[in-house]
């Protein structure tokens, strides 16, 4: 996950990775070439946040039931 951005879509239940090509430019509106979006998991009860544990797999909060959910790095 080096050079990206991770967020949670609470309505959809999805985790999407925002991705830069080049770190020496910036995001506007106009320019995607040097970004991408990706969704990278989907099916959580209104993810809430999440954190990286020391093997670099996901953990994500699903605040509707209660939760914590891993995502396996290589997934």
């Amino acid at each position: 996950f080096t050079n990206t951005l991770l967020f949670a879509e609470k309505r959809s239940g999805k985790i999407f990775q925002i991705a830069m090509r080049n770190l020496n430019t910036s995001i506007d509106n106009t320019d995607t070439t040097n970004v991408t979006v990706q969704e990278i998991a989907f099916g959580f009860s209104s993810p809430s946040g999440f954190t990286f544990d020391i093997d670099g797999n996901i953990l994500i909060s699903n605040s509707q039931d209660n939760t914590i959910e891993r995502l396996n790095r290589t997934s």
